[in-house]
């Protein structure tokens, strides 16, 4: 009787998995762009923290090798480029690396499980230009009130004083850095 033939594992589609998950990320602003303040017009001391569904694909998959530089090289990265047609850069992250070996017949391979949690808008550190103290001619001083009291004020994206009135600005950091998240799955 003749074997039956195992087939080519690592040649396979990986297995999808959609879910979501709750996360909560800080907001300074609305829906609508407003900048969210107390009663008396001045900067909240912390942000708000808001509920923010995201989703998480897993994939499935197997490869003959995969090394640990592998995992290290792609892990904790986001996409660098669009990601299965639907993540912009920025919106994929490699959040887990789950790795087993294996033997399947005679033939070594690597079970791989990755997570990328996907979330509309890049994964990065938005703060607000603000703070106790602006710039002016290379010096710094305090945002006072009409009472000399210290607030928070708002700056310039230089660090000066906002005119009254302007809109807060928001600085965006990137702090993952981006990798071909196509190279899993």
């Amino acid at each position: 009787m003749p074997s039956p033939t195992v087939p080519d594992l690592t040649a396979q589609d990986p297995v999808i998995t959609r879910t979501t998950e709750t996360i909560y990320l800080p907001v300074w602003k609305d829906r609508d762009g407003v900048v969210i303040q107390n009663s008396a017009k001045a900067l909240n001391l912390k942000p708000e923290y808001v509920p923010y569904a995201i989703s998480c694909v897993t994939g499935l998959f197997f490869r003959a090798t995969f090394t640990d530089t592998q995992v290290r090289d792609l892990l904790d990265g986001v996409n660098s480029a669009t990601w299965r047609g639907a993540w912009a850069p920025g919106e994929a992250w490699v959040s887990e690396i789950n790795t087993r070996e294996i033997t399947v017949s005679t033939t070594a391979l690597v079970e791989i499980t990755a997570i990328v949690r996907c979330l509309r808008g890049k994964w990065n550190l938005k703060i607000p230009e603000a703070g106790y103290f602006y710039l002016e001619g290379g010096e710094y001083k305090p945002f006072l009130d009409s009472e000399q009291n210290r607030i928070i004020g708002k700056l310039t994206a230089g660090g000066g004083k906002l005119a009254v009135g302007s809109d807060l600005l928001i600085k965006e950091f990137d702090y993952k850095r981006e990798v071909n998240v196509s190279s899993l799955f």
